[in-house]
């Protein structure tokens, strides 16, 4: 299996990836450094100009020998808390290199993920990227997953691409086969309010004086969303963000959480009890992360909180990344 994941601070998360999952090969650099290919044509029309190859030596090994391809391009070129470039982000254009290196290696399925809204992305690049894998020979099929529906305690939501080469996966019935109650952000974090804070994975962020006056007054008037006059100037009448500084609720799914968790001007990101914001720890178990995953570097000790922070943020949760994998596994299954 090979991941195909850019990201800030790759060294590091590189490091924590190793320690808890122990990949043959380990490569830590752009993928344009990793692989060449060339398109033409966009949606239905797209096509690759010759065949892509591998061009980076230390992944030569990798062809002929990859199973199932996992790639989680840049999301923010779609994200709708991007108001500058949304839909039109020159980043997107890396949703393209998953089919590439897909061709390139002979892989056999192929998992991409990304916000909802790619698939409004101006460069079309969903329609192109199954063009693509089409005219290899996969079966495509795509679709929005809530994963609330899946046991998450956060009500996010993840579009999907799965390309196989077998027949076509089915995600609607493997989604109505491991369907689980709707979880909460108590069932998730509330046994941790008294877990001591020793290191940077148990504690929330340092906060502004502004931010702390904020946070009390929701405690203070028991409210979960912050009132127009305690908000920035920016985040008053005719904002569009009503969960920024709010607060979370115990018996309700958390929203989903981004890589600004730490954060309260990010989302809503306030403890339900607490007057602070949710540690790493609460952060990674309400994205799905098992307590025995372990973010730890080589030397044992932990990332900086913002290396956690975008682990942690731009992780796909784990039930959304099982369903994939059993969609995928069964198409291939029925092909062997």
């Amino acid at each position: 299996m090979s991941s195909l994941t850019p990201l800030p601070g790759t060294l590091l998360i590189s490091e924590v990836y190793e320690r808890n999952f122990h990949p043959r090969i380990s490569y830590v650099d752009s993928v344009w450094s990793a692989i060449e290919f060339q398109c033409a044509g966009r949606g239905d029309r797209a096509r690759f100009i010759g065949s892509p190859r591998i061009v980076a030596e230390e992944l030569h090994g990798l062809i002929g020998d990859v199973d199932v391809i996992l790639g989680g391009p840049p999301c923010q070129g779609h994200s709708n808390l991007n108001n500058r470039s949304r839909r039109n982000d020159p980043r997107n254009i890396l949703y393209l290199a998953l089919p590439a290196f897909a061709a390139a290696v002979g892989a056999k399925c192929v998992i991409i993920e990304n916000v909802p809204d790619i698939v409004h992305d101006k460069g079309l690049v969903v329609q192109s990227a199954s063009r693509l894998f089409e005219s290899l020979g996969y079966a495509v099929t795509q679709g929005v997953i809530d994963g609330s529906s899946l046991g998450i305690p956060q009500t996010r939501k993840r579009h999907l691409l799965i390309a196989a080469q077998g027949s076509l996966p089915d995600v609607s019935d493997t989604c109505a086969a491991i369907a689980a109650p709707v979880r909460t952000v108590r069932w998730a974090i509330e046994d941790l309010c008294e877990v001591a804070i020793d290191d940077d994975f148990d504690s929330p962020s340092e906060l502004s004086e502004v931010n702390r006056d904020r946070i009390h007054h929701l405690f203070e008037t028991d409210a979960y969303d912050m009132p127009n006059h305690k908000r920035p100037p920016s985040h008053r009448d005719g904002h569009t963000y009503p969960s920024v500084y709010g607060r979370l609720q115990w018996d309700k799914p958390a929203g989903t959480i981004t890589t600004g968790f730490l954060t309260p001007g990010r989302g809503r990101f306030i403890h339900p009890a607490l007057p602070r914001t949710l540690t790493p720890h609460e952060a990674a178990r309400l994205q799905g992360f098992p307590d025995s995953f372990d973010f730890r570097l080589k030397d044992g000790g932990r990332p900086p909180k913002k290396s956690l922070s975008t682990m942690i943020g731009d992780a796909v949760p784990s039930n959304i990344s099982y369903m994939a994998g059993l969609a995928a596994f069964a198409a291939m299954d029925v092909r062997s």
